[in-house]
């Protein structure tokens, strides 16, 4: 690998995940090595497409203090690389103040999509985060953390800007539940507690847009009434407030950003009074707008984006899981205004669907009993001619080589990810 050829086949390696990105670039450290003009012709050039923040604190100090000791030895000028580096360091900075603005040499270096799989813990069983990457089923475990042991009740989770964040009620002991917020970084494989302590509350929709997070409605579980109040939390501030209130007090509803804009749709306002009703937050002028009813009322139903349309999937109507009439798939055109049942065959069983449906790489998805005859281990593919298609079960690797099928009666969230799968393998070595 020599000349401009080798440089160029060097930097488009960069844009692979294969290994560790670390070790990576202590390949790329002995090339340049090799050949003192190769290294003075070539070093800033490379370390430009270099992305220093997928390494950790302890591999950039070492990576400064080898390019110090280059740039010394070949008289390269530092400052002309110093900067790239830099963006590496600022970026766990930027992560540890509050929350870092991402640029494109912040993203890990694949293409294609991931689902993380969140399992919401309870007294016996710790919360999980493992990796799936269809169409390849096998469960991957991601991070393990005593915080995950923390996460025990009311899990919500969204993902912005490739972070995964997590509200949760922690349990303090004698029945007091705390409002916690945690993020998942995929880049690095690791979680961490963040400091918003919000109104303690059950059955909210959780979302988030242009570095803010949104907490809206709920139910007071002291009074089990449910609530009208929205919370928000600035990332880069770190500062909170309360927003416009809901049109009216509701759980056990859905929210989604679309278009700068926040939908909420279904939900309950009264005990066994299930909704229909949808409205629209223009983020811009701080209003709630009523928007067309969806055709059928649910609650614990999920909401996605579509390309330029909303869906509306599973939950449960007025007659709860038992009803086994199949709940539609609902779709919104914020242009028309009106929601279009997608054909039967499309439709789900009633069930909490919270989370429980995802979209990756352009295909829709959805884990556990959605669909007729289906199991916790069961993962579905929609195909809107042809309707639910079982893609497989989910498993773990054993260490003997075989399948352990997936089993687990606790709810789990599935997010789309990016990330780099040896990310999960260097962290766990």
């Amino acid at each position: 690998m020599s000349g401009c050829g080798g440089t160029e086949r060097v930097k488009s390696h960069w844009s692979q995940g294969y290994c560790n990105i670390y070790i990576h670039w202590k390949g790329v450290e002995k090339w340049l090595n090799y050949d003192t003009s190769r290294c003075r012709n070539n070093m800033i050039e490379i370390y430009k497409h270099i992305r220093f923040s997928l390494m950790s604190e302890v591999e950039l100090d070492q990576v400064s203090a080898a390019t110090y000791t280059i740039c010394s030895t070949l008289d390269i000028p530092i400052e002309q690389i110093r900067p790239e580096i830099d963006k590496g360091q600022r970026y766990h900075s930027d992560r540890i103040m509050s929350h870092p603005i991402i640029t494109s040499n912040m993203s890990p270096r694949t293409t294609k999509e991931s689902l993380a799989l969140l399992h919401q813990g309870n007294t016996y069983t710790n919360s999980t985060i493992e990796i799936i990457s269809p169409p390849d089923l096998e469960i991957k475990p991601a991070v393990s953390d005593t915080i995950l042991s923390m996460i025990c009740r009311e899990l919500r989770a969204t993902v912005l800007d490739n972070f995964i964040f997590i509200t949760a009620l922690v349990d303090h002991g004698g029945g007091s539940l705390i409002g916690k917020l945690f993020r998942y970084d995929p880049r690095h494989n690791d979680i961490e507690e963040l400091e918003w302590k919000y109104r303690s509350r059950m059955s909210k929709s959780f979302v988030g847009h242009g570095g803010i997070l949104y907490l809206l409605g709920g139910l007071n579980q002291a009074t089990s009434m449910p609530l009208d109040i929205c919370e928000t939390y600035n990332l880069r501030t770190q500062q909170s407030f309360e927003m416009s209130p809901l049109p009216h007090p509701v759980h056990l509803h859905a929210a989604l950003v679309f278009k700068d804009k926040i939908y909420i749709t279904g939900g309950v306002t009264q005990p066994g009074h299930v909704i229909n009703t949808a409205y629209v937050y223009d983020i811009k002028i701080s209003k709630w707008t009523e928007i067309a009813p969806l055709n059928c009322a649910r609650r614990l139903h999920c909401m996605l984006q579509s390309g330029g349309q909303i869906m509306v999937l599973g939950g449960i109507s007025h007659g709860g899981v038992h009803d086994q009439r199949l709940m539609p798939i609902e779709v919104y055109d914020p242009h028309l205004n009106i929601w279009t049942e997608m054909e039967p065959h499309c439709s789900t069983l009633p069930a909490n669907s919270v989370g429980h449906f995802s979209f990756v790489n352009d295909k829709l998805y959805c884990i556990g009993r959605q669909c007729p005859k289906s199991e916790e281990c069961d993962f579905w593919q929609l195909d809107p001619d042809k309707g639910w298609t079982l893609v497989g079960h989910l498993y773990h690797s054993c260490s003997n080589g075989k399948k352990n099928i997936y089993r687990s009666s606790v709810a789990a969230y599935l997010l789309p990810i990016k990330l780099d799968m040896n990310v999960l393998n260097h962290k766990n070595d």
